[in-house]
């Protein structure tokens, strides 16, 4: 955490003799801009003004903290900063988002208890006379979409990576991938890949009743959001039922708050508990406010978590990594797809990717080989 202002939550002028401070009434100053942080962890007048909830911490984005936990923070400043003899910061840039996960590199998901989908795909993009997908014989979908550039027609193969992120949170930051058996020149050795986050998808006519009766509408033909009051809607959720009346699984994609401010930016319709133990939703209840940025995940038990989400009728693109990025030949070796930043993978969020291998005519027959990883923190890695 980083400090940014103190603010003055008084009507009157505050003075803090030790660290020679002025503020103003409702005034505020970053401190951080003149004074050393082993100075203001040692100043008992900003820790008093703290304790008596006269002036609050700002540690970015309008987060305010106030007291016990304000004091905490300034007594152990130089714990959160390692520092010079001269109170210069001593930075180690990384993207590890807290101090609860690990490490973890994989080319396998963990979607399904003690299994997962492998980051692979080997096809031949054409099979004669099977020109759809199957299992038995799972060649590629022919794509036309009357286009004149090179992804106008086009073999599509398809996979989605899952992960089990619940009393889990998981990271993604990083990743590669390696691919052989495309032609060095041609049109038919040419490859599009493309890696998005996708929402999960339920049923909405598992929730069907009759006009008026329900307590959510569907909107859009996609999106399940709550009526006012909880009447009138056309579709009706088990709300705030226990286990045993409540569907399992809940296929409700959760959103996830931001690394840094730890504030929801995305809207979340609905809220819902999960039992850990017993690996059950149950409680699902509409959110008061659905846009707000502050939501309290605290559920009073560490056995339990607290989801907010929403459900989707239609896959929805939710971000994307990698937007068809050409390949041709072998590769060499793994090409990175490299990040900076991790980005948080919620609950009922999956990765979808999409290989698109460029034909010149729908009989055109290529066989390659994707195999990918991806560099993950997580809070548990066994």
């Amino acid at each position: 955490m980083a400090l940014r202002i103190i603010r003055n939550k008084t009507d009157h002028t505050i003075y803090m003799n030790d660290i020679s401070t002025t503020l103003l009434a409702h005034g505020e100053e970053e401190l951080s801009a003149r004074l050393g942080l082993r100075m203001l962890s040692e100043s008992d007048d900003l820790a008093r003004e703290l304790g008596a909830g006269n002036v609050v911490l700002d540690l970015g984005d309008d987060v305010e903290i106030g007291p016990p936990r304000s004091i905490d923070i300034v007594r152990q400043w130089p714990q959160y900063f390692k520092t010079t003899a001269d109170d210069k910061l001593i930075v180690n840039s990384t993207p590890q988002p807290g101090a609860m996960t690990d490490f973890c590199l994989t080319s396998r998901t963990d979607s399904q208890p003690g299994s997962g989908d492998l980051f692979h795909i080997d096809h031949t993009v054409f099979m004669y006379g099977q020109e759809q997908q199957s299992i038995d014989q799972p060649c590629g979908l022919f794509m036309n979409n009357g286009g004149t550039n090179e992804l106008s027609t086009y073999w599509l193969n398809t996979k989605y990576l899952e992960f089990d992120v619940l009393g889990n949170r998981t990271f993604f930051y990083d990743g590669g991938v390696m691919w052989r058996g495309l032609a060095d020149n041609g049109i038919s050795g040419l490859m599009a890949l493309s890696m998005s986050a996708v929402s999960s998808i339920f049923d909405p006519t598992d929730y069907e009743v009759v006009p008026g009766t329900g307590n959510c509408a569907l909107v859009g033909g996609y999106l399940l959001v709550p009526m006012p009051g909880l009447t009138g809607g056309t579709h009706s959720l088990p709300i705030g039922q226990d286990i045993a009346n409540t569907p399992q699984p809940l296929k409700m994609t959760g959103t996830a708050p931001m690394v840094l401010s730890g504030l929801y930016y995305a809207p979340a319709f609905w809220r819902v508990d999960y039992d850990l133990t017993e690996e059950k939703f149950f409680n699902l209840l509409p959110m008061e406010n659905p846009y707000s940025e502050r939501k309290d995940s605290n559920t009073g038990d560490s056995n339990i978590v607290r989801l907010f989400g929403n459900f989707f009728a239609a896959e929805i693109p939710l971000m994307g990594f990698v937007r068809d990025f050409l390949v041709i030949g072998n590769s060499s070796n793994f090409f990175g797809v490299a990040s900076p930043d991790a980005t948080e993978i919620p609950h009922g969020v999956r990765i979808r990717l999409d290989c698109k291998t460029v034909v010149s005519t729908v009989h055109a027959n290529v066989a390659w080989t994707l195999v990918g990883y991806i560099k993950t923190y997580r809070e548990h890695t066994v």
